[in-house]
């Protein structure tokens, strides 16, 4: 009896575990959705990068209270996202990171995405300082808080596979998207 009490728990656990485990194990070791963290979405659930696995995404780091590049940033990805076929918009995400955990609350992420008519491929995405700042540094983002709060930030649009692996940068506001468009197209299915 005291061995099927004890079998039981490592059966249950192993049928948990080992889904996810699996899909990590076939990640590459570039893949971003090795990151540690805990991040909170803008329907303030627990989510883990490992989440966006499975389709491409369009990924750049912002901040909500941001007046200038940061709705640009938003924009171009918008423009991005418009050059691909529209019955393949399901097909990416797009996310926006926040740099700002303290103001970015998942209330704030989810005012921006209503303010800027987002639509359900966004996803806005907040952590505490340190998964911040580690993302910020695999995706090359450097930043820092300004002291009048504001951030001096990279304004860079990431493209990464749906392995988690970046592809392409478009690095700066005033860059042509035509490149970074066709290698998006190139990472969906055929939509013939």
């Amino acid at each position: 009896m005291i061995k099927y009490y004890l079998f039981i728990p490592l059966l249950l656990s192993l049928c948990y575990f080992s889904p996810q485990a699996g899909a990590q194990d076939d990640w590459p070791e570039m893949s971003l959705f090795h990151l540690p963290g805990d991040w909170r979405n803008h329907h303030n659930q627990k989510i883990r990068l490992a989440a966006f696995a499975g389709k491409p995404v369009l990924a750049a780091m912002v901040y909500t209270s941001c007046q200038h590049a940061c709705p640009m940033i938003t924009a171009k990805m918008t423009s991005i996202r418009k050059r691909i076929p529209l019955p393949l918009h399901d097909e990416i995400t797009c996310l926006l990171i926040s740099l700002d955990p303290g103001r970015d609350t998942p209330d704030a992420l989810l005012a921006y995405k209503n303010k800027r008519k987002l639509d359900h491929n966004w996803s806005l995405i907040t952590a505490d300082q340190t998964s911040v700042r580690q993302l910020a540094a695999v995706l090359g983002v450097n930043y820092k808080e300004m002291p009048n709060g504001d951030f001096s930030h990279a304004n860079i649009i990431s493209l990464i596979d749906a392995n988690g692996v970046v592809i392409s940068q478009l690095d700066g506001l005033n860059k042509d998207v035509t490149q970074i468009s066709k290698q998006l197209t190139g990472l969906l299915p055929d939509s013939g």
